[in-house]
């Protein structure tokens, strides 16, 4: 234990050197809020993405079992939405 006493010596820091070493660790503080901020907006994002697609297959799916029933009961053709029509397609013979 003497001998730490003994190798240690201790130097006045500047005030510049103090102001330097405080300035880094504010900007690394900083940084770190920043990445954890932009980690958690990440997590929101890949949530809603996640809900997004989940919508997107259920009504991809609805899109397909309509279009399959009003085949089904038409057959063949296409849809006027705008005159609220089936227009059936002609058959080619």
């Amino acid at each position: 234990m003497d001998q730490e006493k003994l190798n240690t010596e201790e130097e006045k820091l500047t005030e510049l050197e103090i102001e330097q070493i405080e300035k880094v660790r504010k900007n690394n503080n900083e940084i770190n809020n920043e990445l954890g901020q932009i980690s958690i907006m990440e997590l929101h994002l890949k949530q809603r993405r996640e809900q997004a697609e989940e919508k997107f297959h259920k009504y991809s799916k609805e899109e397909e079992d309509l279009g399959k029933d009003l085949m089904s009961k038409y057959g063949p053709g296409r849809i006027d939405v705008e005159r609220g029509v089936y227009i059936k397609q002609e058959s080619s013979q």
